[in-house]
């Protein structure tokens, strides 16, 4: 088994639907019972001894995303400064000097928050799943109606079907699982997107949506149900929805 030591923390997007808490303050750093959201989610990757770098990015606000990790005084951190708005796909590749693109890499979403429900982590869980010969990308999925606050529950929505690990995407229904933000990838997939002239703007969604195939299956990119309590933090009332429930 193919042991993960690399994470990356997307903390550089602008958080639009969380307007006006994030007028003058980067979503990853909203307080949840006194708590910025990205530490959460810094504790967890300290607790597993095999994760040894923590890359972290910053754009909107990037001075504040600096500061406040430089007072964690963390020696896995690294901060990454982008320069120009480049999505989450774009990010990982600025930040090419930085990750070992041999390895797999452990990304999530700045903004992700959840309680353990499991002695095994649900970051353990994932990376235990990891199988570098079947995977490209493996994807923290949870059903649309156990991910708090998501608001695909009312609307309809869910990005995905779930079938033992494979992933279908079925266009005009309501599908049964949502991703949470935590995620497994081959680096090299980014190289690929590259050559291939994505330009150096792109979201990792767009590996979702070219890897759809005939019937709607996800060729190489796969999905597990995580076990614990997901907080979906997409609008201020989401916050005080998140506290109430932590």
């Amino acid at each position: 088994m193919t042991k993960i030591t690399q994470s990356f923390l997307f903390a550089a997007g602008r958080g639009e639907r969380m307007m006006p808490l994030t007028a003058n303050l980067p979503k990853p750093l909203i307080k949840i019972k006194n708590k910025s959201i990205i530490d959460y989610t810094i504790e967890k990757l300290d607790k597993i001894s095999d994760i040894k770098t923590i890359v972290i990015n910053g754009f909107y606000l990037a001075d504040q995303i600096e500061s406040h990790i430089k007072k964690l005084n963390n020696p896995k951190i690294i901060f990454s400064r982008e320069v120009e708005k480049v999505e989450t796909g774009g990010g990982l590749l600025f930040a090419r000097d930085k990750i070992d693109f041999d390895q797999p890499l452990l990304t999530l979403n700045g903004d992700v928050l959840w309680q353990e429900k499991s002695v095994i982590s649900d970051i353990e869980l994932l990376c235990n799943s990891w199988d570098e010969k079947n995977h490209d990308i493996l994807l923290g999925l949870k059903k649309t109606q156990d991910y708090l606050g998501y608001d695909g529950n009312i609307h309809g929505g869910g990005d995905f079907f779930l079938e033992g690990e494979n992933l279908y995407r079925i266009p005009d229904q309501k599908m049964s699982h949502v991703f949470v933000g935590i995620q497994i990838i081959n680096p090299k997939i980014l190289e690929k997107a590259e050559k291939d002239g994505i330009g150096k703007c792109f979201s990792m969604s767009h590996f979702y949506r070219s890897a759809v195939g005939e019937g709607g299956l996800l060729h190489r990119i796969n999905g597990i149900e995580l076990k614990g309590k997901y907080f979906h933090i997409g609008t201020p009332d989401a916050v005080k929805m998140t506290e109430e429930n932590l």
